[in-house]
């Protein structure tokens, strides 16, 4: 199992931070099988508490990501991506949280 955190940091148009940190809620959070993936699997909603997890996973490689949006700018919406190993059975691994910038 996977399990990790969304969460929102407000920008200002000139990218300097505004505000504190929040959860994301009913952020979609997908996962990759294998390092070398490049279309993803599955996806999950948020909580109302910016959590999620994937459940059910082998050992292996994954990467998860939520896409942060800019709809005040012309910029592409991006992902940020972090990758996460599982190395034994029946384990819950914490992944780093995702951080998405809200202009």
């Amino acid at each position: 199992e996977i399990v990790g955190n969304v969460y929102i940091q407000d920008k200002n148009i000139n990218g300097d931070n505004v505000g504190d940190i929040y959860p994301a809620q009913d952020v979609k959070v997908f996962i990759i099988y294998g390092p070398d993936g490049t279309l993803h699997n599955d996806d999950y909603d948020t909580s109302y508490d910016g959590s999620y997890h994937f459940e059910f996973l082998t050992n292996g490689t994954y990467q998860i990501f939520a896409y942060q949006e800019c709809p005040s700018c012309d910029k592409i919406d991006d992902p940020v991506i972090k990758t996460v190993t599982i190395d034994s059975k029946k384990s819950t691994v914490v992944a780093p949280d995702i951080v998405l910038d809200n202009y």
